[in-house]
């Protein structure tokens, strides 16, 4: 079960995250957690602790997933939607807004992150504003 749960994960990637729990059922988990793993330890997420929290928490079986639309990824999207805005040569402002706002509709959550170009797209001037939000 062990190994099938962080295959899991991995294959999942990374995926958003909200915690909510009740400090006196698992506080004590929590910290075990903590202390659990090396701190200079190498991840998928550059020495991050998504993958060891993500990994105790399906362990517990205490998850519910949420639906995509609450946590939408921008680079998802682009890959599934607008694979097109790969290609640097073709995008205009105009045409990336209507992706984004696109995409903005379609669902509840839309998350710019990581650290490539693309998850810095809405921050191009004209891109979106409060207006069209």
């Amino acid at each position: 079960m062990k190994n099938r749960v962080f295959k899991y994960i991995l294959e999942l990637n990374i995926f958003l995250m909200f915690l909510l729990f009740n400090i006196i059922n698992f506080a004590n988990d929590m910290s075990k957690w903590f202390f659990k793993y090396k701190k200079n330890i190498k991840t998928v997420t550059g020495g991050g602790d998504q993958v060891h929290l993500n990994y105790e928490i399906f362990k517990k079986n205490k998850v519910k997933i949420l639906n995509y639309k609450f946590q939408a990824l921008w680079i998802y999207e682009i890959v599934n939607k607008f694979p097109f805005l790969y290609d640097k040569k073709i995008i205009n402002k105009k045409l990336l807004k209507v992706c984004i706002e696109k995409s903005i509709i379609e669902n509840y959550f839309l998350h710019f992150a990581g650290s490539w170009h693309e998850s810095n797209m809405w921050k191009i001037k004209g891109i979106l504003s409060k207006k069209s939000l």
